[in-house]
């Protein structure tokens, strides 16, 4: 990771957490039913939109349901026979740093999918859909950290989420995703797995390709993007304000009235 905090330099250290998921996201959070609509969240760089593939089949970009939480949440469900895919935005706000600039916005996601027969390859993906012209993309990660760093329009803005390492230590850790998938392990240390972050700058977007899912298994996914006005220093800002632990995504949206 580029630029670190002068008062922390262990955050990627702590990016395995245990957050607890029932049959869906938040299940206990009152929700609405809203009109349904394409999911996505409006940045100075034009509309970042979500999507997947299921065995190499793009999902229809209008959900089959759309929720919205009291806290400003929305969760769009798309069911099928062979999986359920549950797609959480929720706005949050970044942990004070020590750096110059101050992030503006910031937009976190969470991809839930649950199988109901062998589910193969499944595919997230999140891209900036209207970029304006001249807008750039450069890498941004680091270790257990896949992030496009965005620049256009006066705006710098990350979009990030885990990479192959990260993803198998929580299944190690046994956090949402499959337990076997710890096995991959070592042919990911060792760049041989197949799967995993895929940088895709000439769409300004990031994808992940993932191990096939078994009949009753499920998978987490985050993502998050952080943008702010660009400036004349060039510091980390809106990177470390998109490097998101799971739990804190699925606590923005919960709302600080119903956390315990």
């Amino acid at each position: 990771m580029r630029g670190t905090p002068p008062d922390d330099t262990s955050k990627n250290a702590h990016r395995v957490g245990r957050a607890p998921i029932a049959d869906g996201l938040l299940p206990h959070v009152p929700r609405e039913r809203v009109p349904a609509a394409e999911p996505v969240v409006r940045t100075p760089l034009g509309p970042l939109t979500f999507a997947a593939a299921l065995d190499g089949r793009p999902l229809p970009g209008v959900p089959d349901t759309l929720w919205r939480l009291p806290s400003g949440a929305r969760i769009a469900r798309w069911a099928g026979p062979d999986a359920d895919l549950e797609l959480l935005l929720t706005a949050y706000l970044p942990e004070p740093t020590g750096f110059s600039r101050v992030v503006a916005e910031a937009w976190a996601a969470v991809w839930h999918l649950r199988a109901h027969r062998t589910v193969r390859r499944p595919a997230p993906a999140a891209r900036l859909a209207d970029p304006p012209p001249g807008t750039e993309s450069g890498y941004g990660g680091g270790q257990y950290l896949a992030a496009l760093e965005i620049t256009g329009a006066g705006h710098d803005l990350v979009l990030a989420g885990e990479d192959a390492e990260a993803i198998c230590r929580r299944a190690a850790d046994g956090t949402g995703v499959p337990a076997r998938w710890a096995g991959e392990s070592a042919a990911v240390e060792e760049h041989r797995h197949g799967w995993g972050e895929e940088y895709r700058w000439d769409r300004h977007a990031l994808r992940w390709t993932l191990p096939d899912l078994l009949p009753g298994e499920h998978l987490l996914l985050p993502a998050a993007t952080a943008w702010l006005p660009a400036g004349p220093d060039d510091d980390a800002s809106a990177l470390w304000a998109a490097d998101l632990r799971l739990e804190v995504i699925l606590a923005a949206a919960e709302g600080p009235g119903l956390r315990g």
